[in-house]
């Protein structure tokens, strides 16, 4: 339901904003998301917005990065709306996010977050996929609420 979904959304937000709000070093200088729905635009908004990262947010097709793209601007727009940000940071905000179609676009990162649809044979493909395209000290991380993750 919306509800839990919000509840979800807001408790992430929260743990990613301690965890990059931390003054110890955390060595993540690039951060990437895989999947450009609400959650991972989300996720993508919080590491851009709180923790000041350059993101990359990815997503199999260009329609649903366009959506994800005008989510985002949508979102940063209520927030200066709401007093919550100013124009600067909006600004610079969303300059650090990039939009791709390719998992190749998410080399260079350090910690990534899989946040595509709840199917374990959809999320192993990426995550295995991920483990080839990126450096062996990456950070791979998966967003499921109803999939184990051991599986």
């Amino acid at each position: 339901s919306r509800d839990f979904f919000v509840a979800m959304l807001t408790s992430l937000v929260r743990s990613a904003t301690r965890l990059f709000s931390s003054s110890a070093p955390h060595g993540v200088s690039r951060f990437g998301v895989v999947g450009s729905g609400q959650m991972g635009t989300g996720i993508a908004l919080t590491a851009a917005l709180q923790a000041k990262l350059p993101v990359t947010i990815i997503d199999s097709r260009a329609e649903s990065v366009d959506k994800s793209r005008r989510e985002m601007e949508k979102l940063l727009a209520r927030m200066v709306e709401k007093k919550k940000i100013d124009e600067a940071t909006r600004n610079e905000t969303f300059q650090r996010v990039r939009f791709g179609t390719s998992l190749t676009d998410l080399k260079d990162v350090d910690f990534v977050v899989e946040a595509v649809t709840e199917d374990i044979e959809l999320k192993r493909v990426i995550v295995s996929a991920l483990d080839e395209i990126t450096r062996p000290d990456v950070i791979l991380a998966s967003d499921t609420s109803s999939i184990s993750i051991t599986k």
